[in-house]
């Protein structure tokens, strides 16, 4: 039985049912459909970002070219990956590890080993932390490791630390697998760790996620492997030129229109299905563009493209999305004069919706880091193609909000794709919704995000300092700072918040906090009803 499939049964007799590889098109254009989602009780119990049947292939492939003996997964969730790769790498001895950070991760952990059993594969998972807990894990229960699959906290600077823990325990011939470097940008961690090995690597363009793989030599079955899945750089530039062309469009859209439904604003465009004598040569065939200097005509909630200062931005057309880019991106109510980015200062974008700021920023500190973090779905969504499109590599995006502690938290809707909020808002009641683009937020007009305290983020991602800190977060800003410890406000050396409605003074008691911890401030107050003004801060140094 082939590896997806001895998946698919073992995961029925835990009551979850499975869907990978699933098409977007087919599903409302919703750009996780293709990973594997697991279902228990009606609930995703991974967020939907399983390993995809593609990717369960090429590990399948893998084993056929370098199979796997001692293997290590960093990140286990609830199992899949795990068991993936013991079933494709039969006799190995697989340890997965995970931190446990959600109840379904922990949970993750009995269910690996309850299915490993049933399925007679030599797996123990555990829990344990990257990279703190990797030397006495692997020295306990492997002692050398031939192949790892990293797969636990998406930042560049995690990945680099648990390259940086294993390494030690690397076999000549081990093979090295990290998991969504293209999909959450983690290229700045790849390219490091690429840079440290001196090993042979590939990106794997033709993996659901962008797998990034590295081995010290690939020997001829390898390369073949390598070459067929990180895809022919002349055809993948085919494809991009023809996404480019087509961006403007929803993939729905796109789909119509390759059927011969045109929209009013691609009529321009050749059609690859209704006119076949075009496609078999006997025409000369245009070229697919778009005009990218304006904004494309679509319907509203689609998808348009504008252009701004040489960058190019994905937008929600008729939404609020318009307003960002025309009063936010460049505003120099940012960038004020107490602050001046430096080429390698650290910039921390809190609230960055779809990215227009962070992008910004990304060129101001060519050579610093940006950290923006959404905690929204689709505005996420549309900011990593947003990077994407700018080629923001410094820019570390992270799908998260801030608040008062550690948790699950409920981002309630704003009625636009701004206002999104950890409260929910009696002022956007009788506010007419905006188009949508994806039906990603549910008919409560909510969805469930992971929260963070700013000093516990701070210390995940080894962030000493930060040069610069802008933050819109609709009310959250008044647990984020007001509830910080003085020394973790110290953190940062300027400021510049965005103040919500309160009526119970956190405004003024959030400035005086922010003078204890020795920052000279600025309030700009605001007429606005939703919004009561914009505080500047400057830490006395």
């Amino acid at each position: 039985m082939a590896v997806f499939e001895s998946l698919v049964e073992a995961y029925a007799s835990e009551n979850v049912a499975v869907a990978s590889g699933l098409s977007p098109t087919l599903h409302d254009d919703f750009y996780l459909a293709p990973f594997t989602w697991l279902v228990k009780d009606g609930a995703s119990v991974t967020d939907g970002l399983g390993i995809s049947v593609q990717e369960i292939y090429f590990l399948e492939c893998l084993a056929q070219a370098r199979r796997g003996q001692k293997i290590l997964v960093i990140g286990n969730a609830y199992g899949w990956s795990t068991l993936a790769l013991a079933l494709a790498n039969p006799g190995a001895q697989v340890l997965a590890i995970d931190a446990g950070y959600d109840i379904n991760s922990v949970a993750g952990i009995e269910v690996t080993n309850r299915l490993a059993a049933n399925l007679g594969l030599n797996v123990t998972a555990v829990l344990a932390v990257s990279p703190q807990d990797v030397p006495a894990v692997v020295t306990e229960h492997l002692g050398e490791v031939d192949l790892v699959f990293i797969d636990g906290f998406h930042s560049s600077e995690q990945i680099v630390a648990d390259w940086r823990a294993v390494r030690p325990f690397l076999t000549p011939d081990a093979v090295v697998l990290l998991h969504d470097v293209a999909f959450v940008n983690l290229t700045a961690g790849y390219e490091q760790i690429i840079e440290e090995s001196g090993w042979h690597a590939a990106l794997l363009h033709a993996t659901t996620t962008g797998i990034g793989i590295l081995v010290r030599e690939p020997d001829a079955a390898l390369s073949r492997l390598l070459t067929a899945f990180a895809g022919h750089d002349e055809a993948r530039q085919v494809v991009v030129a023809e996404a480019k062309a087509m961006s403007h469009l929803r993939g729905s859209e796109q789909r119509a229109w390759a059927l011969g439904a045109i929209p009013a604003s691609t009529e321009h465009l050749p059609h690859p299905i209704k006119d076949p004598a075009q496609r078999a040569g006997t025409a000369e065939e245009p070229t697919m563009t778009t005009d990218a200097s304006a904004d494309t005509a679509g319907a509203p909630g689609s998808i348009g493209v504008r252009e701004l200062d040489n960058a190019r931005f994905f937008y929600r057309i008729g939404t609020t999305d318009e307003i960002v880019l025309d009063s936010h991106y460049g505003s120099p109510r940012y960038f004020a004069a107490e602050y001046t980015p430096r080429e390698d200062d650290t910039i921390v974008d809190v609230g960055a919706h779809i990215g227009a700021f962070a992008v910004l920023a990304a060129r101001q500190v060519p050579k610093g880091k940006v950290f923006a973090l959404e905690p929204g779905f689709e505005n996420f969504e549309i900011m990593q193609r947003n990077l994407a499109e700018n080629e923001a590599d410094n820019v570390t995006a992270h799908k998260l909000a801030l608040g008062a502690k550690t948790e699950t938290v409920r981002l309630w809707h704003g009625p636009g794709s701004v206002g999104h909020s950890l409260f929910l808002n009696p002022l956007w009641a009788d506010v007419p919704v905006e188009p949508r683009n994806m039906e990603t937020h549910s008919e409560d007009g909510y969805e469930e995000v992971a929260c963070q305290a700013l000093e516990e983020w701070l210390t995940e991602h080894g962030i000493a300092e930060i040069d610069y800190m802008k933050m819109n977060i609709e009310g959250a800003e008044y647990d984020v700072l007001g509830k910080a410890p003085l020394n973790v406000l110290r953190v940062i050396r300027h400021m510049h918040v965005e103040l919500h409605p309160e009526e119970d003074g956190l405004a003024d008691a959030l400035i005086q906090r922010l003078d204890e911890a020795g920052f000279t401030t600025s309030v700009v107050w605001s007429d606005d009803p939703t919004v009561k003004g914009w505080v500047t801060a400057q830490r006395n140094d």
